[in-house]
């Protein structure tokens, strides 16, 4: 498994200024979505785009890859938050965009590569068909399906009073109304979910340079 040292956007030559860039998209709009995964590589030199490929994906180049990204979970964690309430893991798949090419680069004495994504439907809503990273639109999933009252900002039902009860259910009835509307939409460009990552505890799965896989299974502490 490879640390994420960094991304970098669509159109972008990915090199030393992506390093430590934690931001998977700007919300409120459909552009500048992280497309490039930096990774860095135990090398000591840098290696051509062939040479990165024939070690490190290989077979796999035309595959999904495994990823394990810590996300954040609540709009606060989108800026400024560290909070480890306010951060899950979200595992999940991409695809390499093989219309683009892999980039290595070398920084402060270390080598990197970048390999492209291909973006992922929004799906949903009036802005289904906005095309968006892949690492985020997982965690917009799984925020729905495990933490749905958290990333939709939904207050929890502690004060069993019926004039609160009955507030709460307006305040939910008003949110559920954007969600039929666009769910994605809505945790993207309004809750800000999956927007930034940590870089140090995020990974995908290439082939180790000994021709050895490594495997996905081991437990990762936060």
């Amino acid at each position: 498994m490879f640390k994420i040292a960094g991304v970098a956007r669509e159109g972008e030559n990915p090199g030393s200024a992506d390093l430590g860039d934690d931001l998977l998209y700007n919300h409120g709009n459909f552009s500048n979505d992280a497309k490039y995964l930096i990774v860095e590589l135990p090398e000591s030199s840098t290696l051509s785009e062939a040479e990165f490929k024939e070690k490190y994906l290989r077979e796999h180049y035309n595959k999904p890859i495994y990823f394990r990204f810590l996300l954040n979970m609540s709009k606060e964690a989108s800026n400024t938050s560290n909070s480890p309430n306010d951060f899950d893991y979200v595992e999940g798949y991409f695809k390499i965009d093989t219309g683009l090419s892999l980039k290595t680069f070398a920084s402060n004495g270390k080598f990197y590569g970048a390999i492209p994504m291909k973006f992922s439907d929004l799906e949903g809503g009036i802005n289904g068909g906005k095309n968006v990273n892949p690492i985020s639109k997982a965690g917009w999933y799984f925020g729905q399906k495990y933490l749905s009252r958290k990333v939709y900002g939904l207050p929890l039902y502690t004060n069993t009073s019926i004039k609160s009860i009955m507030n709460q259910l307006k305040s939910d009835f008003g949110a559920i109304d954007e969600i039929i509307r666009g769910p994605n939409a809505k945790l993207r460009n309004q809750r800000r979910i999956a927007k930034r990552y940590v870089p140090e505890k995020s990974w995908i799965r290439l082939l180790e340079p000994n021709d050895r896989k490594l495997g996905g299974g081991v437990r990762v502490q936060r």
